[in-house]
């Protein structure tokens, strides 16, 4: 499942106090490209340049969201490093697990959004919400890649 959005706070909660996580504080500098990433991007045009990275998913990455008996495993898995505006107007580096085969179009999807300065409240794997989308969701995180039983709608 892939979460691009808002999400449930929307902007009513960018008006509330700031968020202040390491995953979405504002960058000083240029993000470091992890080991095994590919180098990181950036394009034209913004102040700050989007930038991002991929690298490969470990198992250990994702404790809470993967499970043996997933239709995908880790190897199939990509972490990406991407930056995106925050609802303070600065641009953040977040992290997103997403299928390796939606991987580049992911990154090009946000890079959209950012040189759009398409506000975005946090961007966590669902693993730091232990899977749970609900809690994901109110905390409007934008995530990607949980395994989890479907329920029947």
């Amino acid at each position: 499942m892939l979460v691009l959005g808002v999400g449930a706070g929307g902007p009513a909660r960018a008006a509330a106090s700031a968020l202040s996580t390491p995953a979405t504080a504002p960058m000083a500098t240029a993000p470091t490209t992890p080991a095994g990433a590919h180098k990181l991007v950036a394009g034209p045009g913004a102040a700050v340049p989007f930038a991002s990275g991929m690298s490969l998913v470990a198992a250990a990455a994702v404790p809470y969201t993967w499970r043996p008996g997933c239709p995908v495993g880790p190897a199939q898995l990509r972490m990406l490093h991407l930056r995106y505006w925050g609802f303070d107007g600065k641009p953040h580096m977040g992290r997103m697990v997403v299928n390796e085969s939606v991987a580049e179009d992911v990154v090009k999807v946000l890079r959209t959004l950012y040189y759009e300065r398409f506000p975005i409240w946090e961007m966590v794997p669902e693993d730091a919400y232990h899977g749970n989308d609900n809690r994901a969701a109110a905390a409007d995180d934008t995530s990607g890649f949980n395994c989890r039983y479907a329920v029947a709608s």
